[in-house]
């Protein structure tokens, strides 16, 4: 990050015409979801076909306009840390605590406890499917660890709006769901953070830094949760966006100082998302924080992700038979270690147990990561990226076109809470 600054600084010659590849990002980004509701294709994730694109752009576009050296930019560079670390953000911002603290019941049905005992199933059975792939690691012992947290994560950002929309929110198999996704993603975002710092600590000789983050992050808390004075508060009346002006700083503030201490930035970016969270924000805030960075920075951030695999493996490499043999295997991979929802099928049918467990499978966040560790061969990080897609567009479809999903096998059972039917 610093280096990256480094290097736009000393680039002092600034013109219009170097502002054309953010041109064409902002605007793949603004038609891709106008295509996908003309073809009537809205089931499928926007943020899967923006890395798609990426990717095209990579294998067929003007790669001298976004790369140099090998390397993106530095201004794309730049707006890539900044996307994922506004990602990493709201994903911490998204945690409900709730589910962690209330114990979910359903009349004799422990919700809580049951996603808890498969999430740890879930667990086990990936750290032993990570020793599959061993020979694609450069560090075996930090790829089995990183490889495991991405096969027991689940991309809650993308699993909790689809239960949300189907109207699931109220049954049991979508409180099942939504409690399992936020547990998994809490679990798999802190795992890689402490991951990250373990491995920064090395790289860096300014920990002390941390506990400059720890004290900044208390006194925000603090400060939003118990002092709101009223000086501030007619500030803040007074200024248009200055609460989401002091969140952006403090966001900045927090990667800054990680990456100084020697620690990866996004830990900084999630820790002030949940701090932010645990403060109880308006829904108000919440949504212009959302606004701000689905609008303009994820976007680009998704379109830069398949842009950097397309550098490293163009899309004529993808349909290698090597390659996509390998996609497929991760794929596979990535939905059976989480056979242990077929435990469901006491209660549900088959067809809602193989869609859950799908659906249970969509990560993304994770993977992409494992560029920034650089402990995978380049052609594995690139297809577990590739892998992670394909598990965040099957759910969708399928629940796009199935009916009568999450109802109880016995019509009496009054465990069980049956969606509204539409």
């Amino acid at each position: 990050m610093l280096a990256s600054l480094e290097i736009f600084l000393n680039n002092t010659t600034f013109t219009l015409e170097s502002l054309i590849p953010v041109v064409i990002l902002l605007g793949l980004s603004a038609i891709i979801p106008v295509i996908l509701t003309v073809i009537r294709a809205k089931f499928i994730p926007v943020f899967v076909i923006e890395i798609l694109a990426g990717i095209l752009l990579a294998s067929f576009g003007s790669r001298s306009l976004f790369v140099q050296d090998d390397e993106l930019i530095p201004l794309l560079q730049g707006l890539y840390m900044i996307g994922m670390g506004i990602l990493l953000f709201l994903s911490g911002l998204d945690t409900d605590f709730s589910v962690i603290k209330e114990n979910h019941k359903t009349n004799s049905l422990n919700i809580s406890l049951l996603t808890t005992i498969m999430l740890l199933v879930v667990i086990c059975l990936s750290i032993g499917s990570s020793f599959f792939f061993l020979k694609y690691m450069t560090d075996k012992v930090v790829g089995v660890i990183f490889l495991s947290i991405t096969f027991s994560s689940t991309f809650a950002s993308i699993v909790i709006p689809l239960v949300h929309d189907e109207g699931l929110t109220k049954s049991t198999i979508g409180k099942i769901i939504n409690s399992y996704a936020i547990k998994s993603e809490l679990i798999s975002v802190v795992s890689l953070s402490l991951l990250m710092l373990i491995i920064g600590m090395t790289k860096e000789q300014k920990p002390w830094l941390l506990l400059v983050l720890v004290i900044i992050l208390v006194l925000v808390y603090f400060f939003n949760r118990y002092f709101k004075l009223q000086i501030f508060k007619k500030i803040s009346d007074g200024i248009v966006h200055f609460g989401i002006r002091l969140t952006i700083v403090l966001l900045l503030i927090l990667m800054i100082i990680c990456e100084m201490s020697g620690v990866e930035y996004i830990l900084g970016a999630f820790l002030a998302g949940m701090v932010i969270k645990l403060a109880k924000p308006s829904e108000k805030s919440i949504h212009k924080l959302e606004t701000i960075g689905y609008g303009i920075f994820i976007p680009i951030f998704y379109l830069l992700v398949g842009l950097r695999v397309g550098m490293l493996m163009p899309l004529q490499e993808i349909f290698a038979f090597k390659n996509l043999l390998l996609i497929l295997c991760l794929f596979v991979v990535l939905i059976l270690v989480k056979i242990p929802f077929v435990y469901l099928c006491k209660w549900f049918n088959i067809s809602t147990v193989i869609q859950t467990t799908l659906l249970v499978a969509c990560t993304i966040i994770v993977s992409i990561a494992s560029i920034e560790f650089g402990i995978f061969e380049e052609n594995f990080s690139n297809a577990l990226i590739i892998a992670s897609c394909l598990t965040c567009i099957i759910p969708p479809i399928l629940f796009d076109i199935t009916k009568h999903f999450g109802h109880s096998k016995k019509k009496d059972d009054t465990r069980i809470i049956n969606p509204d039917v539409k």
